[in-house]
C-alpha cells in the first residue's frame, strides 16, 4: 500500500471506529441521565476542583458557547458547582458535586464494563500495544493543528 492508500484506510477505520464507539459512549451517558457532551464535561472535572471554563475549553475544544451553556445546565442538575475564585471575581473554579461524583462513577462503571468486554479478548502485548499507539496517534493529532484542520471552511479555502 502507498500513503495515499494507507490514509484511506486509517480514515475509513476512524469512522467505523468513531461510530462503534460513540455508541458506547452514549450508552454509558445515556443510561447515567446526560448527554454525551455533558458527561465528558463531568469526566473531565473528575478529581479536579479547580477548573475553569477556559481549562475545560483546552481540554475539550469544544465550541466556548456551547460549553458555557452545557456547565450552566450541568449547574442547574445540581452537578458541577461554581465557585468564584478569591484573587479573580471574574474567573470560577468548577467542581463536582457529590451527585455529580455519582453521575462520574456510574459512566466510570459502564464505561469499564463495556471496553473491559472488548479488552478481555485481546491478548496482553495487543491491550498495551493498542493503548500505547492510541495515545500517540490522539497526541500527534491534538499537536498537528487542532480538531478543525481538516475543513477547506476553516484554512480559508472555498467550498465547491
Amino acid at each position: 500500500m502507498n500513503q495515499i492508500e494507507h490514509v484511506i484506510d486509517f480514515r475509513n477505520t476512524m469512522r467505523r471506529m468513531e461510530r462503534v464507539v460513540l455508541s458506547r459512549i452514549k450508552d454509558s451517558s445515556y443510561c447515567s441521565g446526560v448527554t454525551v457532551n455533558q458527561g465528558h464535561i463531568l469526566l473531565c472535572l473528575e478529581g479536579k476542583d479547580d477548573m475553569t471554563l477556559t481549562n475545560l475549553n483546552d481540554e475539550l475544544r469544544l465550541d466556548k458557547a456551547s460549553l458555557s451553556r452545557t456547565v450552566d445546565t450541568l449547574v442547574k442538575k445540581g452537578l458541577v458547582r461554581r465557585e468564584s475564585r478569591s484573587h479573580d471575581r471574574r474567573s470560577q473554579n468548577l467542581g463536582l458535586t457529590e451527585e455529580g461524583r455519582k453521575i462520574v462513577e456510574r459512566i466510570n462503571r459502564a464505561s469499564l464494563d463495556s471496553f473491559g468486554r472488548i479488552f478481555e479478548g485481546l491478548e496482553k502485548d495487543i491491550r498495551e500495544r493498542i493503548s500505547y499507539d492510541l495515545h500517540a496517534l490522539v497526541e500527534a493529532m491534538r499537536t498537528e493543528g487542532g480538531e478543525n484542520n481538516g475543513c477547506c471552511a476553516c484554512r480559508g479555502e472555498e467550498h465547491e
